[in-house]
């Protein structure tokens, strides 16, 4: 017995700090496609945006979490979801994110959704429009993803 019908099909999905582990399963067992919604990036670019003394990335960490180099070594299909007002990560450093990672760019998707905040307490993507944030995921799985599709 396993737990997925078929293994080849699964489908990795994260949602910000989620990020962290969804990407390090990617890097050794891809699955058919990743998605990430707003996903964490990394100790580095946090620290640049977010520090008042610009600490060095070095300095707080020793790149276990660095999600904005580990997705060089993911090579599947990707899709990537930021909002414009994420109080949490960056639009320019969740597109360094999926500009980074190693898959294809006939494969990769960015989604920056006008307007749209981190998630739950400042409406998020799927909070923000759930037959949108659905549709969005379709098409990808269609186009990018179509291995994901029995």
């Amino acid at each position: 017995d396993t737990i997925a019908p078929d293994p080849d099909r699964i489908v990795l999905f994260a949602v910000s700090l989620g990020g962290i582990p969804a990407v390090e399963m990617g890097v050794y067992d891809p699955g058919c496609a990743m998605i990430l919604q707003a996903p964490f990036t990394g100790i580095e670019p946090i620290s640049a945006e977010n520090n008042g003394v610009a600490l060095p990335g070095q300095f707080l960490t020793e790149g276990h979490f660095e999600n904005h180099l580990k997705i060089q070594d993911y090579d599947a299909p990707l899709f990537v979801m930021i909002g414009t007002e994420d109080v949490k990560f960056s639009v320019e450093s969740v597109t360094e994110l999926h500009d980074n990672a190693g898959t294809p760019d006939a494969q990769k998707k960015l989604w920056v959704v006008d307007g749209v905040g981190h998630g739950i307490s400042d409406v998020g993507i799927a909070e923000w429009s759930t037959n949108r944030w659905l549709e969005e995921i379709d098409l990808f799985l269609d186009d990018e993803g179509s291995a994901c599709r029995p």
